[in-house]
């Protein structure tokens, strides 16, 4: 194995640095992981957060045309009934009516 740093080992040849260096090491892991993740016919991305908004979007398509219980807090993914007034519930966004952290929504 060759050696960065000190401790007496063999530096590298001044073509090798770069790729040893952390930025491209993870660059590299990277493209591994998205291979086999390919290569076992699985996303790059992970589901949850499109799951979610379809959630999202889908309860408001149901909130056109019917009363029903909803899931506003996606952590805790309670039912709550709605408000018996919903006349201004179409304008605003749907990122702004979601409670969910930013590490699960993936922001």
């Amino acid at each position: 194995l060759l050696r960065t740093g000190g401790g007496g080992g063999v530096a590298p040849p001044p073509e090798l640095l770069q790729l040893l260096s952390p930025v491209q090491r993870r660059k590299t892991a990277a493209e591994l992981n998205a291979a086999i993740l390919a290569s076992q016919s699985q996303e790059r991305e992970p589901k949850l957060p499109m799951l979610l908004k379809m959630l999202v979007w889908a309860q408001d398509q149901l909130a056109q045309h019917a009363v029903f219980p909803r899931i506003n807090n996606l952590v805790e993914a309670t039912l709550e009934m709605p408000p018996s007034d919903m006349s201004d519930q179409g304008s605003e966004d749907v990122q702004d009516r979601i409670d969910v952290p930013g590490s699960v929504m993936g922001v």
